[in-house]
């Protein structure tokens, strides 16, 4: 790396000696920092290759590497050689992303090199931007960041000559290497493992190392008029397999000191170049600031003010600066044409002043900012504009002093009346019952004639409904000198459909939904404050829908939604308790119109009608038999149900003819039931297994008679139950 070497100057720079001129226009320095990709900026490639040479004296064959010839390639390099890097918040990750791959502050940096896991052979490439010097740029910053990866082969590290490496050189018009200037930067991977390098490993494994982001610098001032080629070399390691890269941003400024002084301020900003480490700011031999920027509390003119600055290398300047007030004065003539060949078009000439406290010196110089009101701006001294817009238009003109950056701002309203721009807002149609409103633009003020020849007062709008027609709009300047004529077409609004769809009514404990459906593009219903095309509906009453059309006419439409109450399902049953003799019964409910009733007997089957009679078949002496009623509206269709039970209990007789007849010859059998005479003497007892009693007492025929009996047995809900009775014996 060359030795940085201090470069001092004292230069008195009285900044009315640097016309802005330079500053504002400098084509050479467009796209030095890689705003507009690699225009302008040349890449170049090449790479080494082995070779054997006879050494005459070791009696053996060297390898030697031999250079191809550089070529000129398309940016970006389409391999990844040469990109550029437009993400700020990446970081790169071979660093064990560590470096930000674009520097702080800054929207672009140029990838010279890229990563790789091997090649047969190292690849070299170049940047360059040649640049002509002058006073807005003769203080060249380069930043840069640096990876290298440690080149070593059979357990030993490259020569410094074979290692991966980054230069940074400069040449003067006649190609000459421009020596001892800060900017100068020559490492490899050996030689910025001792420059304050980290290290990482790269995701191949291997050892890098690497230098954050650095910022060197060049003074110029001596090479004004010449161009200076800025070069930016990158090279992985000459054996091959070892790669090398930088990321770079290059800036070139002004080497002045802006001082910023301005009519009505007791205080003065003095800004030195920015991007160098440290600053030291000093008047009458006295520190007073450390940042690139300095406050002056009650500045006082013809103060010497000194800066002097370091770059990260070591390197240092100085420049020094005297306090002027500067007063500029922002101004402005302008120019239409008369009403018989009007346009929009309106030329600017510029009265501005640089410095009205110091109207003789012509040191300092302007900047122009116009703002046309419509969205057009320009920042030529002087302008011609186009409006897009007739009418009074608001200009504002900001100057800008330089160096001291002052501003003043001019706001001034102008007419412009162009007959093409006026015209007429508004829909050509209004809605039924209604009207629609016109506004004139583009002109000062307005009169409206109607079709049937009335005519308005001096306004801009019109509200015009039936019966419409043609409506006339006359624009007049200002002075009323200049006018112009539009037309429109006024129409009703043809007819247009909107309807409700859905049920009218809801059963009790339902609902009901219903859709607007039409030409509404919108639609809303007042009873429930909602919007959309649907509502669904709980509550009885009026419900209005208010659909909005394409052209915003509106129509109502109402309906009445009913509650439909439920049919009603109290039903009787007689009997409720039956058994296998007796096991007929009747089901009834009070008709209602328009009522339809089905009835599930729980035996599998159903019937039909408000009033029902039915016979269970079914063999059980114990059970039950759920009975479910539903009545539904035929209208409606409304729906309810209710449900009742009819009990089974076991049948008992009151006679019994045990006569061997096989027709009621044994009372009560499989049933737990104790028989007794007059006499209350036992006479049966039997079980549920039992084939009941069959007429005897003792081994002999009991005598007809009435005897008293007490059964036992469990109900369908398993409860138990006792019958206690009489029954006759008849033979």
């Amino acid at each position: 790396m060359t030795n940085p070497k201090s470069i001092k100057r004292n230069t008195i720079l009285l900044l009315l000696l640097l016309p802005f001129y330079l500053l504002a226009s400098n084509p050479n320095i467009k796209n030095i920092g890689f705003e507009n990709g690699f225009t302008d900026w040349t890449g170049k490639i090449w790479a080494y290759y082995f070779s054997a040479k006879y050494n005459n004296t070791t009696k053996a064959y060297d390898t030697i590497f031999i250079k191809t010839t550089p070529t000129t390639v398309a940016l970006p390099e389409a391999t990844g050689r040469i990109v550029l890097m437009s993400d700020s918040t990446a970081y790169d990750n071979c660093t064990g992303y560590q470096l930000k791959t674009i520097p702080t502050g800054y929207k672009y940096s140029a990838r010279l090199g890229s990563f790789k896991n091997g090649s047969p052979s190292g690849r070299d490439q170049s940047l360059e931007y040649k640049l002509k010097i002058n006073p807005s740029n003769e203080l060249l910053t380069i930043k840069f960041a640096v990876v290298l990866e440690v080149g070593y082969s059979n357990n030993k590290p490259h020569t410094e000559s074979e290692q991966p490496r980054f230069i940074i050189s400069l040449r003067d018009n006649d190609g000459n290497l421009i020596s001892n200037l800060c900017s100068a930067f020559d490492e490899n991977a050996i030689s910025l493992a001792y420059d304050h390098a980290q290290n990482s490993f790269a995701p191949n494994g291997r050892p890098i190392v690497w230098r954050d982001w650095k910022t060197v610098s060049a003074n110029l001032n001596s090479y004004e008029g010449q161009d200076i080629t800025i070069n930016f070399t990158t090279m992985d390691c000459t054996p091959g397999g070892h790669f090398g890269y930088a990321y770079i941003v290059v800036d070139a400024q002004p080497l002045y000191i802006t001082t910023k002084y301005c009519s009505g301020n007791n205080d003065a900003v003095l800004t030195a170049p920015d991007g160098f480490s440290s600053y030291v700011w000093k008047c009458r031999g006295n520190v007073i600031g450390s940042d690139y920027q300095c406050k002056i509390p009650n500045a006082t003119e013809g103060d010497i003010y000194t800066c002097v600055f370091t770059t990260e290398a070591g390197c240092q300047d100085s420049l020094s600066t005297t306090i002027k007030r500067i007063k500029p004065v922002a101004d402005f003539k302008f120019s239409t044409t008369d009403c018989t060949t009007s346009t929009n078009t309106v030329k600017f000439t510029n009265s501005s002043v640089a410095d009205a406290l110091h109207p003789s010196d012509a040191s300092t110089s302007l900047t122009y900012q116009w703002n046309f009101g419509d969205g057009g701006t320009s920042d030529a001294a002087d302008t011609t504009y186009t409006f897009s817009t007739s009418g009074w238009q608001k200009v504002n003109l900001k100057v800008t002093s330089y160096p001291s950056t002052c501003t003043a701002t001019k706001d001034t309203l102008i007419e412009v009346f162009y007959p093409p721009l006026i015209g007429i807002k508004g829909e050509a149609s209004y809605c039924p019952n209604q009207t629609t409103t016109l506004k004139g633009y583009g002109a000062d003020h307005y009169r409206w004639i109607q079709q049937n020849g009335t005519q308005t007062g001096i306004q801009d709008t019109l509200a015009v409904g039936a019966p419409g027609g043609k409506i006339s709009l006359i624009g007049y300047a200002s002075n009323e000198i200049c006018s112009t004529t539009k037309y429109i077409n006024i129409s009703e609004e043809p007819a247009w459909a909107l309807s409700i769809n859905g049920n009218p009514y809801f059963c009790v404990g339902d609902s009901t939904t219903l859709v607007a459906s039409g030409d509404g593009i919108n639609y809303s219903w007042s009873a429930l404050k909602t919007q959309g095309a649907s509502i669904t509906i709980h509550t009885p009453g009026d419900y209005d829908v208010t659909a909005t059309n394409q052209r915003g006419c509106i129509l109502t439409q109402s309906i009445k939604v009913k509650e439909i109450p439920l049919p009603a399902t109290f039903f009787k049953i007689e009997p409720t308790i039956i058994n296998t003799k007796n096991n007929r019964i009747c089901c009834s409910i009070a008709q209602e119109n328009n009522i339809e009733y089905t009835w599930n007997m729980g035996d599998n089957t159903n019937e039909q009608g408000g009033t029902i009679t039915h016979t269970y078949t079914g063999s059980g002496d114990i059970g039950k038999y759920n009975i479910v009623l539903n009545a539904r509206n035929n209208i409606y269709e409304c729906k309810d149900s209710a449900s009742q039970s009819v009990i089974i209990e076991p049948f008992v007789p009151n006679v019994f003819t045990p006569n061997g007849d096989s027709h009621n010859d044994y009372f009560m059998p499989k049933y737990e039931v104790e028989i007794f005479d007059r006499q209350g003497i036992l006479v049966y007892q039997g079980t549920k297994d039992s084939d009941g009693w069959d007429g005897t007492a003792k081994g002999r025929k009991a005598d007809p008679d009435t005897y008293f009996y007490i059964m036992h047995y469990f109900n369908y809900l398993k409860e138990p139950k006792t019958v206690k009775g009489y029954v006759t014996l008849i033979r």
